[in-house]
């Protein structure tokens, strides 16, 4: 079965409630990149990649509302009828 956006907001909210740490967020959002093998040309990997950046500097760092509302943003966007 495929990863889907859903699976991708499912695990990051996992990882979240572990405590709201936003490198180890963006870290364990480029290993599962890194498990899928994520086609980079696809929008699912620009999300996922949104995710990854907040390790790069505070002024890509989200607030765990913000992180929230992207991930609901992707599922929204992305999800397949």
């Amino acid at each position: 079965m495929a990863y889907t956006p859903n699976d991708f907001k499912n695990d990051v909210l996992k990882e979240i409630e572990k405590g709201y740490a936003p490198v180890r967020i963006a870290e364990f959002a480029q290993g599962i990149y890194e498990e899928l093998d994520v086609d980079s040309s696809t929008e699912f990997f620009y999300r996922i990649q949104g995710v990854m950046m907040m390790e790069m500097g505070p002024e890509f760092v989200m607030t765990e509302t913000q992180l929230r509302n992207y991930l609901d943003k992707i599922v929204e966007d992305l999800s397949e009828d």
